[in-house]
């Protein structure tokens, strides 16, 4: 028998996609703002591989609704206008989403492809300024539909990179304490663990 959501469950299900939403916002401004902190450190592959997974699920949670994945928390169950999915999902990510694929949950030999072609750089405002615009459009989509329901239930992402970034000062006395934390432990590896031997992940 096929899973249906009810209002209930979607309301339970919101603090998982803000869970999502909230961290991906988060390491799109480390990686934005502080790349320089990480870069060239095993601490870099760390969040650049949650990165990929949280952009991953994010666009996913757009997709088409499909019987083989009925546990697939998606925008579509929320909507109560299903056409209107077709204007708020992300439409110029399909390259990105691909490559994310291949670069996260599982290991493919494809990945080289990117490094030989020397297009591995993920650019990283641009994904996420096409992330934020279709879910904080489709935020105000269903709450123009569902007011009553649904109304200041998501988490609304900071639209601009100058919004992102004033994001990531609020919250940056957090993160430098965990950063210290990290970079003491860093210190702690062999002198040779950051030579060029390392397998640093592609941007």
């Amino acid at each position: 028998m096929t899973f249906i959501p009810t209002e209930a469950d979607n309301l339970r299900a919101i603090r998982h996609v803000n869970f999502e939403v909230q961290n991906f916002t988060l390491l799109s401004a480390i990686l934005v703002f502080n790349d320089d902190v990480i870069n060239k450190t095993p601490l870099r592959n760390i969040v650049l591989s949650y990165w990929v997974i949280l952009f991953r699920s994010t666009k996913d949670f757009f997709k088409d609704y499909s019987s083989k994945s009925p546990d697939d928390i998606l925008a579509y169950h929320f909507l109560i206008n299903k056409n209107q999915l077709v204007n708020i999902r992300p439409v110029n990510l399909d390259a990105e989403a691909k490559r994310a694929n291949k670069m996260a949950a599982h290991l493919t030999y494809s990945r080289d492809e990117n490094i030989d072609n020397n297009t591995d750089k993920w650019n990283i405002p641009k994904i996420y300024q096409e992330i934020v615009t279709k879910f904080n459009l489709f935020i105000t989509t269903l709450e123009n539909e569902s007011p009553n329901v649904y109304s200041s239930k998501f988490w609304k992402m900071p639209t601009t990179i100058i919004e992102l970034s004033e994001f990531y000062n609020k919250d940056e006395m957090d993160i430098n304490i965990s950063k210290l934390k990290i970079i003491i432990e860093l210190n702690k590896f062999p002198s040779n663990a950051y030579s060029s031997t390392s397998p640093i992940m592609p941007h």
